[in-house]
């Protein structure tokens, strides 16, 4: 026998802070149709739905069709209004329901007159709730891959970037390509961070003493194991530890992250690094275990880490990886680290060092250092070219 599938209906009206958001209606066509028909210019290029709209009776048509497609489950289409005037301006809506994957897509669009005022970006915070409350647990943007803002949009509300799909849609005789954003909807797990790992998978961030307590032997077995190491600690005399640990003693603390990604209760990775100066970070150590890899979680793990570094405030934040580790160089260069050096260290033997410099015109000053940069006139100024 096969299993029903179990679909919720959310409420035919919300509304948040300044927006109100109603399931269509017939009687909206024609206030509907005047906006589209307004905003024609700017949805043209993205909504290829926008062309065959050429008359109140096609939007009636439409909002006939997704009373259906409501009726059963597969759709949910919201006109969205001002809440201060209770104008029309603008849609959103779940499209492309699998109840059975618990997945939807959202859809939306604005009015160009309410553009650049942070509606979009609360209607997507409002529906994530309503998401939770229908059971969803993957939600979905796609755009166009020219479509900044909607890019823009999708990133800002933490979705991640899931995929481009090269010439997906033929489009007024010319191949587009589209991008696809996901956001999980993960449940919480007490003190540590769900959202945005696939399932099972959580962040937890931990004292040093918890760290180490949880990681030493995992440490080994990554690195000690397969790779030519040589612990310092290991060949120094108890004189030279000694001294070390006075030379330590008159240093104040620096501040120091750790953080361990647990699959349910099994330990899955780990990072951790400190501050090295007085404005740099250095990302000392991080790994995902061998059977969690190619799922995106370093990834994860790497941009949670950039967010909390860069609101505390360092300007510098780098790491040294061995040259042929490309699984974390990769990833790390995609970020916006750049090479600043190599080294040959006793310890882990050739080593690339990479940075990544929170502060935007350093950036710049320092890729038109390394010949990749024509100076701008900011540049120019600065180094008065």
């Amino acid at each position: 026998m096969v299993k029903a599938i179990d679909i919720k209906f959310p409420l035919k009206e919300y509304s948040s802070e300044r927006l109100i958001f109603r399931a269509r209606a017939v009687n909206q066509a024609k206030e509907l149709y005047r906006l589209i028909n307004r905003n024609r210019q700017n949805l043209n290029p993205w909504m290829p739905w926008v062309e065959g709209t050429r008359a109140v009776e096609h939007t009636l048509q439409y909002i006939e069709m997704i009373l259906g497609f409501w009726d059963k489950g597969d759709t949910f289409d919201y006109s969205m209004f001002d809440k201060a005037t209770n104008k029309l301006i603008g849609s959103f809506g779940f499209h492309t329901i699998n109840w059975n994957n618990k997945t939807s897509h959202l859809g939306y669009w604005i009015d160009k007159d309410f553009e650049g005022k942070g509606l979009i970006t609360e209607a997507i915070q409002e529906s994530e709730k309503w998401a939770r409350e229908l059971g969803f647990r993957r939600l979905c943007l796609t755009c166009d891959a020219r479509n900044t803002r909607s890019k823009n949009s999708a990133l800002r509300n933490g979705f991640i970037l899931e995929g481009q799909f090269v010439d997906e849609v033929l489009y007024r005789g010319e191949w587009r390509d589209t991008l696809r954003f996901v956001k999980f909807l993960n449940d919480p797990v007490e003190d540590q961070i769900t959202e945005n790992f696939p399932y099972g998978f959580s962040l937890k961030e931990c004292s040093a003493e918890e760290y180490q307590k949880l990681t030493a032997d995992l440490h080994k077995k990554v690195f000690d194991d397969n790779e030519l190491i040589l612990r310092t600690a290991s060949v120094l005399s108890d004189s030279e530890k000694a001294k070390l640990k006075k030379l330590n003693e008159k240093r104040s603390a620096p501040y120091q992250s750790q953080a361990v990604l647990f699959y349910k209760n099994e330990v899955a990775g780990w990072t951790w690094g400190f501050q090295d100066s007085r404005e740099s970070y250095y990302m000392v150590n991080s790994a995902i275990m061998p059977e969690f890899r190619g799922r995106g979680l370093y990834k994860r793990v790497l941009d949670l880490t950039m967010e909390k570094l860069i609101q505390k405030g360092f300007q510098k934040i780098w790491s040294r990886h061995s040259i042929l580790n490309n699984a974390v160089i990769i990833p790390k260069l995609k970020r916006g680290f750049q090479i600043t050096g190599s080294e040959l260290n006793e310890s882990f033997g050739s080593l690339l060092n990479l940075t990544y410099l929170t502060n935007e015109t350093r950036r710049k000053a320092l890729a038109f250092r390394s010949g990749n940069l024509k100076p701008d006139e900011e540049i120019k100024k600065i180094f008065k070219l």
